[in-house]
């Protein structure tokens, strides 16, 4: 998995005992701390967030992997 809308998979073993999946740390403020900071989010911006969330995981889906949570 790769993509501007992605982190990139550093390592997994799908087949150990416990699946595990490692991907690359991105820093940023949460979604609380923007919101806190500037406001809340006009509709233009939140349709982009979401656009970004659904590219990502399109290419996420793609590689058969599987969510576990979404963080914008």
């Amino acid at each position: 998995v790769g993509g501007f809308h992605t982190a990139q998979v550093v390592d997994a073993d799908p087949d150990a005992e416990a699946p595990w999946l490692v991907t690359a740390y991105i820093p940023g403020p949460t979604l609380q701390q923007v919101v806190a900071q500037h406001g809340p989010f006009v509709p233009d911006v939140v349709l982009r967030i979401g656009a970004g969330l659904a590219e990502g995981l399109a290419a996420i889906h793609r590689c058969g992997l599987v969510h576990r949570d979404l963080k914008p």
